[in-house]
């Protein structure tokens, strides 16, 4: 049976319970709406043509393209495109980014706003059950409030009380193929608001633009129905994740077994379309924990709970209260380790009006944070679901975390030595390509090491010398980068000695390398006022007969041992 098929009872749940008419999100009664007011929300507009719906199937429809108007650099645009595929994708349709498509093949020349007509001349055009072309444009609007801003106007410092703020408006079209007819077109302005803690508060809260954009889509597509048409995706992997709710979870939601399942569902929409790898649910435990001082300790006290166990990710849900006065970063949302096995993720703010969306930015949280586990980064790409501040609302990966994710996926439940290898190859390119900061690659290279260690009880870095080498040198090839990660370790533990020896090896290897430069110097620094040690023997520098000599007649400065009389010359 088809995953849309045996899900289809839980998508129609998720479209009849998450109505656009609700205006105060039920699910996320913890955000402090009692000290929030809306000092401005235009009196927004909307019109809606549905006549020709009854030629739209959804039995037969699948395939949704979207084109939104506008130009390639337009950040907006963008986000509406998201949005609709995202409302898309949680109807069960398969929507397809055209403006991407056309992007990939080179046309520069399609006019910014088109056609179903000039859409279907293109060579470039996938096979579509249907597409949506829409566009949206926008005005600055100014809000009076009792906080306080400043601009310099004609060089004089000008004082004003009031907020800028956008407002949008969209145009949206739905047509079917085979052939065209447009079965739907609609028009919707709103305004970004703007919230403050109290009356005379001078604290605001500007909501992210893609709010507003998300709150025209569920208005002119909450008429769409949930797609019938039974396609199966391409699935050459499963990853199996068992979810822990802890007691403040359960309290808050009492329907959090469904809660989950709707989560998990929308999750996979978005991980099966890009690596072909389907989210499987394990199983539902009754965690006995509650949320304490942040995500931190929530993820210490599941990993102390529940041993790692390569078959599935152990994912902790909680509920930090702290969250309803707005979160602007990732890190208080969700949390996970570098090729770890657990993670952690509060429920999500909301924002008034937006309970329809609430399932949807969870659902890409948790995806954020399997992206994590299997070793994507944070990146400065917005438009990347691993982009770590809140803002924006994507659901693809960025090219370089894909390409990542594409090695380290199938291996998620595999061979965990061949997992960590795979991965520090892959650091090891970057770092010396460039193509990713020096510093978050080390960071990621020792933590999971580090991961690994815990995981499988074989301590890498806290064995002697020697084994200490064996090992890295299985686990990285390239001899630059092992050094560099062998003093970033050292440095960071604050063994100067062996941070610097092994930093200016990785420097001869990778010259060019700046971070290199800027560790060597900080070593050198404190080791001015540390006392001298003997030298450090390294089995990478010198002959394995030499260091087996070194170790039977060497004291601990290098020397000559006592007690111990020269070999005779021949």
């Amino acid at each position: 049976m088809s995953r849309q098929i045996s899900f289809l009872n839980l998508r129609t749940f998720f479209n009849m319970k998450y109505k656009p008419k609700v205006t105060i999100s039920i699910f996320f009664a913890f955000l402090n709406l009692s000290i929030l007011s809306i000092i401005y929300s235009s009196c927004s507009t909307s019109t809606l043509s549905v006549n020709r719906m009854q030629s739209f199937h959804p039995e037969k429809i699948n395939r949704v393209g979207v084109w939104v108007n506008g130009s390639k650099t337009d950040t907006v645009k963008s986000l509406l495109a998201n949005c609709i595929q995202l409302d898309l994708l949680a109807k069960g349709y398969t929507p397809v980014d055209l403006n991407k498509v056309a992007f990939e093949n080179g046309d520069t020349l399609i006019p910014g706003n088109v056609s179903i007509g000039l859409l279907k001349k293109r060579s470039w055009l996938p096979e579509m059950d249907a597409v949506v072309l829409a566009s949206v444009s926008q005005n600055p609007v100014f809000v009076t409030s009792d906080s306080y801003q400043n601009a310099v106007v004609g060089g004089v410092i000008t004082y004003y009380k009031g907020v800028y703020t956008k407002s949008f408006k969209g145009e949206y079209d739905l047509w079917i193929t085979n052939p065209d007819s447009l079965v739907m077109s609609g028009s919707k302005s709103d305004t970004v608001r703007v919230y403050i803690e109290q009356k005379g508060s001078e604290h605001y809260k500007i909501e992210p633009d893609w709010v507003a954009l998300a709150r025209q889509v569920s208005t002119i597509f909450h008429v769409l129905p949930i797609s019938g048409k039974v396609t199966e995706r391409p699935v050459k992997n499963k990853i199996t994740v068992s979810f822990y709710p802890d007691k403040s979870y359960r309290t808050r939601f009492p329907d959090w077994i469904q809660r989950i399942q709707l989560r998990l569902l929308l999750a996979n929409d978005i991980f099966e379309t890009q690596f072909a790898t389907s989210l499987v649910l394990g199983n539902i435990y009754e965690w006995d924990n509650s949320f304490q001082n942040g995500l931190p300790d929530v993820l210490t006290d599941l990993e102390r709970a529940v041993p790692g166990n390569p078959k599935e990710v152990k994912l902790g849900l909680t509920v930090d209260p702290d969250l309803g006065k707005f979160w602007t970063s990732r890190d208080k949302i969700g949390l996970a380790r570098p090729l770890g096995l657990h993670s952690v993720v509060s429920a999500n703010p909301g924002f008034q009006g937006m309970t329809e969306w609430n399932p949807v930015e969870e659902a890409i949280t948790i995806v954020h944070e399997i992206g994590h586990l299997s070793g994507a980064v944070h990146t400065n790409e917005f438009s990347s679901l691993m982009y770590p501040y809140s803002g924006n609302i994507s659901f693809s990966f960025d090219s370089l975390n894909r390409e990542i994710m594409t090695e380290l996926v199938p291996l998620f439940h595999g061979d965990q030595s061949l997992r960590l290898k795979t991965y520090l190859r892959l650091l090891s390119e970057y770092f010396k390509n460039n193509r990713l900061d020096s510093d978050m690659v080390l960071t990621h290279a020792t933590s999971s090491i580090s991961v690994y260690q815990i995981q499988t009880g074989n301590y890498v870095l806290f064995s002697d010398s020697t084994t200490t080498h064996k090992k890295m040198k299985e686990l990285i090839s390239d001899p630059g980068f092992r050094w560099t990660v062998l003093g970033f370790m050292n440095h960071q533990t604050g063994n100067d000695r062996k941070s610097l020896f092994y930093l200016q090896r990785a420097k001869q290897a990778i010259p060019e390398n700046k971070l290199l430069s800027k560790l060597i110097a900080q070593s050198e620094k404190r080791l001015k006022n540390q006392p001298e040690d003997g030298p450090i023997w390294d089995e990478d520098t010198l002959p394995p007969e030499k260091i087996k000599k070194v170790k039977k007649t060497s004291g601990a400065d290098g020397k000559k041992a006592p007690n111990q009389k020269p070999k005779k010359k021949k």
